[in-house]
Order: structure tokens, then C-alpha cells, then sequence
């Protein structure tokens, strides 16, 4: 062992030191790509006018109009998908593009 330690360190260094780690570590977390672009449909002719996605969405991005649900605020959403999730009749739809020369 005391001759790999030898290898690993320049003639300055304190023999006591540790090793230098040989491999890159992986990251902690892998990180996901963030949309650069959100597109949600609402199928009006299914939406029944329920709420349950406005209610589900944190950043109030849906509201009722006419009965139907309809995006206000587009530039709000961060394509999460509880609104999808929650719609009893699947008339919404969350869409993502993501920019791959960013990664």
C-alpha cells in the first residue's frame, strides 16, 4: 500500500496524506433538464368545469371560464402535471420541450 501512496504524491507532500480518489464521483443527484417551453391543452369539449386542476395547481395558472377550464398564466407553469393528474376526464394535457444544446 505505502507504494501506491508513493505514486500519488509529489516529493513535498506529507506521506500521511490521504489518496486522491482515481474516479470521478457520479453527482449526488442527477440532474433534470428544465423545460424551456410549457404547452398545456384543455380539450374543452371533455372538460366538465370541475376545478379539480385549478384547485390542484399551486401556481394558479388555470382558471374557469364559461364554465370550462382555461390557462392564464402560461409562463407560471412548471409543467408539475397535477393538473393532468387530477382532471377526471383527461382534458388537459402538460407538454414540455427541452432544449438539448443545453445539455
Amino acid at each position: 500500500m505505502e507504494t501506491i501512496k508513493k505514486l500519488f504524491q509529489d516529493e513535498d507532500e506529507d506521506n500521511n496524506a490521504p489518496l486522491p480518489n482515481p474516479l470521478p464521483q457520479p453527482d449526488p443527484q442527477p440532474s433534470t433538464p428544465t423545460p424551456s417551453f410549457v404547452f398545456i391543452s384543455i380539450t374543452t369539449s371533455i372538460c366538465i368545469g370541475c376545478s379539480v386542476c385549478i384547485n390542484e395547481c399551486n401556481y394558479n395558472v388555470l382558471s374557469l371560464s364559461e364554465e370550462k377550464a382555461e390557462v392564464v398564466d402560461r409562463g407560471a407553469c412548471n409543467a408539475c402535471g397535477k393538473c393532468e393528474d387530477a382532471c377526471p376526464t383527461g382534458a388537459i394535457n402538460v407538454y414540455t420541450v427541452i432544449d438539448l444544446e443545453d445539455y
